[in-house]
C-alpha cells in the first residue's frame, strides 16, 4: 500500500488560518523554537509580511530566524541583510535572529554525501531545540525537505518530516 501524501484545505489564505492548518498537524515544538522565514529581496514582493506570520510565530512561541545568501543581492552581508530586514518591516514586529550573522559557522557532517561532506549553518542554530522551515517556492521546498533531513538525526533538536503535495485552491494551482 502506498503512503499517500495528506492534503489540508483551506479557502483563505490568512494568518488565523495559517494557525488553524499548523494545530490540524498535531505536532508541538518543544523549547526554544526558531521559525525561519524569507525576509524579502529587495524588489520583490513575493514574500510573506511579518504581519502575516505574526500570529503564528506568537502560537509557537518562536522567535524569527534568517540566514545571510550565498548569492548576491541585498541579504548576502549581514550589514546588508540587517537593513532588509528592517526595511521590509520584520525589526518592528519581531526581534530576528541572524543565524549566520557573526562566524564561525558550525559544520554538519553529511552522511553518505556524494557532492557534500558538510553543510554550514549559522552557529546560532545551537540556541533552538525546534526550528519550523519554511518554504519559499519549489526550489525552497527541496532546500526544507534536504535541511530536515540533514539534522534529523540530531537527538537535540526536533524536526519535521516532510512530504511533497501539490496546493490546489479554488481551482487553481498554488504549488
Amino acid at each position: 500500500m502506498k503512503n499517500y501524501s495528506k492534503i489540508y484545505f483551506i479557502r483563505k489564505i490568512s494568518p488565523e488560518n495559517v494557525v488553524k492548518l499548523y494545530k490540524m498537524l498535531d505536532k508541538d515544538l518543544p523549547g526554544n523554537v526558531a521559525v525561519k522565514v524569507h525576509s524579502g529581496e529587495e524588489g520583490n514582493q513575493n514574500y510573506l509580511r511579518p504581519e502575516f506570520m505574526k500570529p503564528m510565530v506568537e502560537y509557537v512561541n518562536g522567535t524569527v530566524v534568517e540566514c545571510n545568501t550565498a548569492y548576491q543581492g541585498e541579504r548576502n552581508t549581514t550589514e546588508k541583510h540587517l537593513k532588509t530586514i528592517k526595511r521590509h518591516g520584520w525589526s518592528e514586529i519581531f526581534n530576528v535572529d541572524l543565524l549566520d550573522a557573526q562566524g564561525p559557522d558550525l559544520s554538519i557532517p553529511v552522511k553518505n554525501g556524494y557532492h557534500l561532506k558538510e553543510d554550514l549553518l549559522g552557529k546560532n542554530i545551537e540556541k533552538y531545540d525546534s526550528i519550523s522551515l519554511r518554504a519559499v517556492g519549489e526550489e525552497g521546498r527541496l532546500r526544507d525537505g534536504f535541511a530536515q533531513k540533514l539534522v534529523a538525526d540530531r537527538e537535540d533538536l526536533t524536526t519535521q518530516d516532510m512530504q511533497m503535495c501539490a496546493v490546489f485552491l479554488n481551482g487553481e494551482y498554488w504549488g
